[in-house]
């Protein structure tokens, strides 16, 4: 019970730190601004070895989102490393390739969530999104469509083998998949 707890505590203090510099006119945060803040904390608890070094830091959303301008809105007062958040959205989730976070939305029929994965797996970026099976198909983080433990999942051998390291602190919070 204690331990449900602490995790729990954890959780809300996980993403309620990046929340509480969002200004809130209705006293509720929407379910857009509350994976945006996620995201923003994900890159807080990870660390990439084999990026060069850049002046801002890029978080690529491929595909159509429902995350509307909130994700722009928290990620403006959210700094990585002494880096400015920048969010750039694209079609072709090849022109993503120097970002460090790729948000994976709805992505055309025609593409392919397999191939989407395989070209971002050996580029050192870490991939996010809320597919069914997306962890399981070697995507990093996925905010679970079902009331899982916390909300999200996260495949750290994906991530490993990428050459991202995943705060041991963050794993907690999340269920493991492989």
């Amino acid at each position: 019970m204690i331990k449900h707890f602490r995790h729990t505590a954890l959780f809300f203090a996980f993403v309620f730190c990046v929340l509480g510099g969002f200004a809130q006119t209705s006293g509720r945060y929407s379910e857009s601004e509350i994976k945006s803040a996620f995201i923003c904390n994900f890159a807080k608890f990870t660390q990439w070895r084999a990026k060069p070094v850049e002046k801002v830091f890029l978080i690529a959303i491929i595909g159509d989102d429902n995350f509307n301008t909130a994700i722009e809105k928290i990620a403006k007062n959210v700094q990585i490393d002494g880096k400015n958040i920048v969010i750039q959205r694209f079609q072709d989730y090849k022109s993503a390739a120097s970002a460090h976070i790729v948000y994976v939305g709805s992505l055309h029929p025609s593409v392919n969530l397999n191939n989407v994965l395989t070209y971002y797996a050996s580029r050192n970026i870490l991939t996010i999104s809320e597919r069914k099976d997306f962890c399981k198909m070697g995507g990093m983080i996925n905010f679970s469509s079902q009331k899982v433990k916390y909300g999200f999942q996260i495949n750290n051998t994906a991530a490993k083998k990428s050459g991202i390291e995943i705060s041991a602190k963050l794993l907690k919070l999340a269920t493991l998949v492989e």
